[in-house]
C-alpha cells in the first residue's frame, strides 16, 4: 500500500509540474498579448482624435458656410416666389383685361398680344431671377480681387 501512495503522490507531482508548465506558457501568451496591444492602442487613440477633429471641422463648416448658403438659397426662393406670384396674378388681370374686351374683335387681338407679351416678360423675369439666385448659391463666397499684374516699363535704347 505504501508503494501505490508513493506512486500517486509522485504521480501527482508529474500532473503539477505539467499544470505549472502549462499555465507559464499561458502567462506568456497574455504578456505577449498585452504588449502587443500598446501600439495597437495608441493608433486606435489616434484614430480616434482624428475623428473628433474631423467631426469639428465639419459642425464648423456647416455652421460657418453651409448654412449662410442656405439661408441666401431660403431668401432667393423666396424673392422667385413673390415674383412668380406676380407675374401670375398681372397674366389673370390681363385676361381679365381682355375677356371685357372680347366684343371689340381689334380690341381683343390687342389684348392678346399684351398678354403674350406680358407672360413672356414675366417669365424671362423669373427665369432670370432663378438663374441668379442659383449662381449665387454655387458661387458661395467671392473670391478675394486679386491685383492686376504690374506692367513692365519699356527701356528705350540709346
Amino acid at each position: 500500500m505504501e508503494l501505490i501512495t508513493h506512486i500517486l503522490v509522485i504521480l501527482l507531482l508529474v500532473v503539477s509540474i505539467l499544470a505549472i508548465g502549462k499555465l507559464w506558457v499561458v502567462l506568456n501568451g497574455v504578456q505577449r498579448t498585452v504588449v502587443e496591444f500598446g501600439p495597437t492602442r495608441k493608433k486606435l487613440d489616434a484614430t480616434l482624435q482624428q475623428a473628433a477633429a474631423l467631426l469639428k471641422d465639419l459642425d464648423e463648416l456647416t455652421r460657418e458656410e453651409i448654412k449662410p448658403m442656405l439661408v441666401k438659397a431660403r431668401a432667393a426662393l423666396t424673392s422667385l416666389e413673390v415674383t412668380t406670384r406676380a407675374a401670375a396674378e398681372t397674366t389673370a388681370g390681363l385676361r381679365n383685361l381682355i375677356g371685357a374686351g372680347e366684343s371689340d374683335s381689334r380690341g381683343a387681338v390687342v389684348a392678346k398680344l399684351a398678354v403674350a407679351a406680358g407672360a413672356r416678360i414675366a417669365m424671362n423675369a423669373a427665369a432670370g431671377l432663378a438663374k441668379a439666385a442659383v449662381q449665387r448659391l454655387l458661387r458661395g463666397r467671392r473670391p478675394a480681387p486679386q491685383e492686376p499684374p504690374a506692367r513692365r516699363r519699356r527701356r528705350i535704347s540709346r
